[in-house]
């Protein structure tokens, strides 16, 4: 039987760089409830509220009055940004905009204190500080959009959405100061947006090249791939496989005991299951045993030969060639 392997079989220099890729998932964690996520991103705007109306309103005041300054500044366009956001890219959980969403209002958070306290001293600081800020929360939606959405080129509008959204609340409130007329500051604040993406986009080029040269992939594609495979379910990183692989010869070992009713298979195959979640052969245990049932009622016990990921099948149709040496 003939089958193809996966690409770190091939040299040293392979297995180490899809080693690293694989091991991003190391660091994949679980996030919080979308209500707690939620409650996170009201609460973040309440406190800021408070503490830029601190000394303003007495306590009870402070509580009703102060904190809506930080709600309508920071968790309303959050919250605005992640339901049209969710609306547009109804294959991505609620959670993962959220926390996405969360994450930019930290940045905001920061920045806006940050500008509030300086601009007592120099307004033109407080105000180079919030473009700063904006212009990161825009790289980080854009950066997630591309490299945990999957999406390349709805990526940059949900950056844009976002942004839009906090522009409208930052330009209608006098807590924040920003000195030109709406529609110029607008500009001035896509403007230093895109300065960052052109910044980051010259920094990914860097990064990828060495990949891209070796194996004809770059490393935010690698990334992508794994972060799509994890998380839904796409094997796209398969055909990354099928173009670096090589083919092999392995053995297949079938004990076949017939009873009345049925056949029982022990099978043996000499492949490795793997790499990782359906990629390759990931399945192969469970989809022989599944396609031996069906053809011959019989109930097929897979086991797992002594083969290491240099017979990792490159993807999940290798499974056809097992089955027809089987049969």
């Amino acid at each position: 039987m003939v089958m193809n392997h996966t690409p770190w079989a091939v040299d040293n220099m392979k297995e180490r760089s899809a080693e690293r890729v694989v091991g991003i998932t190391d660091y994949f964690v679980s996030l919080p409830p979308t209500k707690y996520l939620i409650i996170a991103i009201v609460l973040l705007g309440f406190i800021f509220g408070l503490i830029i109306n601190f000394g303003k309103y007495n306590d009870i005041d402070l509580i009703l009055k102060g904190s809506v300054d930080g709600i309508l500044l920071l968790s309303i366009p959050a919250l605005v940004s992640s339901i049209v956001i969710k609306l547009m890219i109804k294959k991505i959980s609620f959670k993962r905009v959220v926390a996405t969403t969360l994450v930019g209002e930290i940045i905001y958070t920061i920045t806006y204190a940050a500008s509030f306290f300086l601009s007592s001293y120099n307004p033109s600081y407080g105000e180079m500080i919030v473009l700063l800020g904006a212009g990161i929360a825009f790289i980080l939606w854009y950066a997630v959009a591309r490299l945990i959405f999957i999406l390349r080129f709805r990526s940059i509008l949900f950056a844009v959405i976002q942004l839009l959204f906090h522009l409208i609340f930052l330009l209608s409130s006098s807590k924040i100061y920003v000195s030109d007329e709406p529609i110029f500051s607008i500009a001035k604040f896509y403007v230093a947006a895109f300065v960052l993406l052109v910044a980051m986009f010259i920094f990914f080029f860097i990064v990828n090249r060495p990949l891209k040269k070796s194996f004809g992939i770059s490393s935010t594609d690698a990334f992508s791939h794994v972060v799509g495979q994890w998380l839904y379910q796409d094997n796209a990183l398969e055909k990354t496989f099928e173009s670096v692989g090589q083919d092999a010869k392995t053995l297949l070992t079938l004990f076949s005991f017939k009873r009345k009713n049925d056949n029982i298979f022990l099978v043996v195959p000499n492949v490795h299951f793997g790499p990782f979640g359906t990629l390759g052969g990931s399945e192969f245990s469970h989809l022989i045993a599944n396609g031996l049932s069906a053809r011959y009622k019989a109930k097929a016990l897979v086991f797992h030969g002594t083969a290491t990921h240099d017979l990792n099948p490159v993807s999940s149709k290798e499974l056809d060639k097992v089955l027809d040496a089987l049969v």
